[in-house]
C-alpha cells in the first residue's frame, strides 16, 4: 500500500494506540491542528462557534441526561465546535457530557482555539444565542475581534433596542446599528 513489502499485525497497532490517553490525544490534537493552520496561506478568518447535542443509545463514557430536543430523557453529549468558515475546516472540538449548558466552559474552549490559531488573525467571530453571555462577549471584545451573535429578545433588551436612533439600512428589511 505505501511501498512496503510487509506490514505489522493488527495486535501491534492495537498496542500502539492503547498508549494514547485522553490527555495525550488532546495535546496531540492541539499541536497537529496548530501545524495544519500554520501551513494554510490564508488569514483574517471567520470563526464560527456552535454546540450540538448528540444522542447516545448506550452507556458511552461521559454521556449524561440533559437537554436533548429530539430524544427527551436520553443520554447525550453536548459538543463544542469551532469552524473556520472561509476554508471549511474544524479548528477545534470538545465532547462534553450532555448535562452541560451551551456556554459552559466556553472561555477555556475559545482560549484553546486561539492557541491553535496562534499565527492567524481571526477577523470575525459568529455564535448563536447559547453563547450570548457577558463573560463570553467580554472575552471576545478583549481579543479585539469583531463578532456577530444572536441573542434572546428579552423585554429589557427590547427597551434598549427601541431607544437606539442611528440605524443603517444594509438591505431589504435588514437594519444594523
Amino acid at each position: 500500500m505505501f511501498g512496503r513489502k510487509r506490514i505489522v499485525s493488527g495486535t501491534t497497532f492495537g498496542r500502539f494506540f492503547k498508549k494514547f490517553t485522553p490527555s495525550l490525544n488532546h495535546s496531540v490534537f492541539i499541536e497537529l491542528n496548530s501545524w495544519f493552520f500554520d501551513q494554510v496561506q490564508f488569514d483574517n478568518y471567520t470563526l464560527d462557534v456552535d454546540s450540538s447535542v448528540i444522542t447516545r443509545y448506550d452507556q458511552q463514557q461521559g454521556s449524561k441526561r440533559g437537554y436533548n430536543p429530539t430524544k427527551r430523557g436520553r443520554n447525550s453529549h453536548h459538543s463544542f465546535f469551532a469552524f473556520i468558515n472561509d476554508i471549511r475546516m474544524v479548528a477545534n472540538c470538545w465532547n462534553r457530557s450532555g448535562n452541560t449548558g451551551s456556554s459552559s466552559n466556553c472561555i477555556h474552549f475559545l482560549e484553546e482555539t486561539f492557541t491553535i490559531l496562534t499565527n492567524k488573525k481571526v477577523g470575525l467571530s459568529c455564535a448563536d444565542s447559547g453563547f450570548c453571555i457577558e463573560s463570553i462577549i467580554k472575552f471576545i471584545e478583549d481579543q479585539q475581534i469583531a463578532y456577530v451573535m444572536s441573542c434572546k429578545l428579552y423585554a429589557k433588551l427590547q427597551g434598549v433596542i427601541y431607544g437606539i436612533k442611528n440605524w443603517q439600512a444594509i438591505g431589504m428589511g435588514i437594519w444594523i446599528t
